[in-house]
């Protein structure tokens, strides 16, 4: 299937005019966000169409290319000889935000469709000169709009009155879709929103990154990290840090806690350690307010695991004088086999289970979902330590945590087991 960006508004504050297609939010253009959203569903094939006055910078041409090979831009005056003999197509205006999803239902969907609000306009009151319900996008038939382009009609408030008026065209209601996005592990309703000024710019910005916030999170990730890593990202990408520098120096942050326990600075260290769980919350934050995600992103969690176990096994080392056979770094390798056996429990009724219903265990009820936000993970282990360390000590407070986790596994892998031997759906509920 091929894409047409139609860019062809400007925006309403700026003189000389400018494209609203070209302003920067949350540090890139509106233009290279849809361009990275339809990558990501799986469509190549892209137009942009421009008025003919205007034009498009050669870098970001070159950027947009790097992302998609098979991206052009066509003048409005030259679109409808351009894209004669194209069966279907996902058209988006440029000038509006609109998030991922609905340009995958377009992908998947059967026929022709037009998305509509109901909730913020009604069918009936979609006309060139009001706010029409349409969210910004459409799967079209490729004669029918070069036949709207031939004629004049280049404004997406024309296209949509004439969509509005084809009985041919499928109305369908964006309140009626699926609200579980896999990708942030929460419901959340998909945002959209017509560009036409500033105030709309910062409305989205603010939608962009409450909406990169994962929603199975534990009790320290969603109190204390979550608003300074919102904090963070909101100044980080509006600059050319990407995702994977960020990973990085995660990383090394994480190994110089490592090198610390084993130095004997362990109370310095685990303060450390605290930091790295705001750190490592970032890049993938960043990356999906970037649309920049990858697969190669995906193995951060094999580093992370990594790291941890590091920490677990140099904390029982330290406190247990350096010996094998110690009580502290039995506790350690104790810490290390329940994280790994949370993790496997995890894998294990995602493959056989929840795959089907595109849900971790983490979010398949609301029980699930309580043990997630106190259940034994890298975090809550790190603020057990920094807690119960200077009462009990922290030897005992290691022991503590590997009874913690040995609770968390026996919870987590019984349910796993009855909500896979019981067939059970998952349950709708707000997180």
């Amino acid at each position: 299937m091929k894409s047409i960006i139609l860019a062809n508004e400007f925006l309403a504050e700026t003189r000389p005019r400018r494209l609203t297609a070209l302003e920067n939010l949350c540090g890139i253009s509106l233009l290279e966000r849809h361009v990275r959203n339809l990558k990501k569903s799986g469509v190549s094939a892209i137009s942009i169409v421009i008025p003919a006055e205007s034009d498009i910078a050669p870098m970001l041409m070159d950027k947009l290319k790097k992302l998609s090979a098979l991206v052009e831009v066509v003048r409005q005056d030259a679109a409808a000889r351009a894209l004669r003999g194209e069966k279907e197509l996902l058209i988006i205006a440029a000038d509006y935000y609109i998030e991922r999803q609905f340009i995958d239902y377009l992908v998947q969907a059967s026929k022709p469709c037009l998305l509509l609000d109901r909730e913020a306009h009604k069918v009936s009151q979609i006309s060139a000169n009001s706010p029409h319900g349409s969210v910004g996008c459409a799967r079209i038939d490729g004669s029918t709009l070069c036949s709207l382009f031939a004629e004049g009609v280049y404004s997406w408030a024309g296209i949509v009155d004439a969509l509005a008026e084809d009985d041919a065209i499928r109305h369908c209601d964006v309140g009626t879709l699926p609200t579980y996005n896999h990708a942030v592990r929460r419901h959340r309703q998909s945002k959209w929103i017509s560009i036409g000024n500033g105030t709309a710019l910062t409305k989205a910005r603010s939608w962009i990154i409450e909406g990169a916030q994962k929603g199975s999170l534990d009790l320290p990730a969603k109190v204390l990290h979550a608003p300074i890593e919102n904090f963070i990202v909101s100044r980080l990408c509006e600059g050319s840090i990407t995702p994977n520098q960020l990973t990085l120096v995660t990383n090394i942050a994480a190994w110089l806690v490592t090198w610390g326990i084993l130095s004997g600075f362990l109370w310095t260290s685990l303060i450390g350690a605290a930091l790295v769980g705001i750190m490592d919350g970032l890049d993938g934050k960043l990356a999906r307010v970037k649309v920049m995600t990858s697969k190669v992103g995906e193995l951060e969690h094999l580093f992370d695991m990594i790291f941890e176990y590091s920490w677990w096994l140099c904390l029982g080392w330290v406190l247990g004088g350096a010996s094998l056979s110690s009580a502290a770094f039995m506790a350690g390798i104790g810490l290390v086999i329940v994280s790994f056996a949370d993790t496997l429990i995890g894998v294990i009724f995602w493959v056989v289970h929840g795959c089907w219903h595109n849900r971790t265990i983490d979010n398949y009820t609301p029980f699930e979902h309580t043990v997630r936000k106190f259940g034994g993970r890298r975090n809550i282990y790190i603020w057990l330590m920094l807690i119960t360390g200077p009462l009990i000590g922290l030897e005992a407070a290691l022991w503590v945590c590997v009874w913690w986790g040995v609770v968390t596994i026996f919870i987590r892998g019984g349910r796993a087991l009855w909500l896979g031997g019981t067939r059970r759906t998952p349950m709708e509920f707000a997180f």
